[in-house]
């Protein structure tokens, strides 16, 4: 009885991770510049939406994604084509902010998209053009 019992919680504990996995969203795109030239190596941060709310500044996007690794946000990195993958993103409205590469001394911080709060339900394409 004792192995039928651990059969079935096993089971049941391959199809929760099998249902979890299948419902994770994905959020991927290009990030480019105004004249549509790939950056590559910038830092792509999902900001959430409900830190914004609660911060007393004149760039509160932009100051929350600069302490991204402090606050735990989900980032990720361009590729030498500026495309760019978040596999699984969090729950939640969150706003893309795109922060280029150290030694790109030419493009500005934010993007296109940067003022604007999204939700991504399953496999979504947000493609993000920064200033320079």
């Amino acid at each position: 009885m004792r192995n039928k019992t651990l059969i079935f919680v096993g089971f049941i504990m391959f199809l929760s991770f099998i249902c979890e996995s299948s419902n994770a969203a994905i959020l991927f795109g290009r990030v480019t510049d105004q004249s549509k030239h790939a950056i590559a190596g910038a830092t792509v941060v999902l900001v959430k939406a409900a830190d914004v709310k609660r911060i007393n500044s004149l760039s509160p996007v932009e100051d929350l994604a600069l302490e991204a690794f402090k606050k735990g946000y989900a980032e990720t990195l361009t590729n030498t084509n500026g495309n760019y993958k978040f596999g699984k993103v969090p729950n939640g409205k969150f706003f893309p902010f795109v922060i280029p590469a150290k030694d790109d001394t030419i493009h500005l911080p934010g993007g296109n998209k940067s003022r604007i709060s999204i939700a991504v339900k399953k496999s979504e394409r947000l493609n993000i053009e920064i200033t320079t």
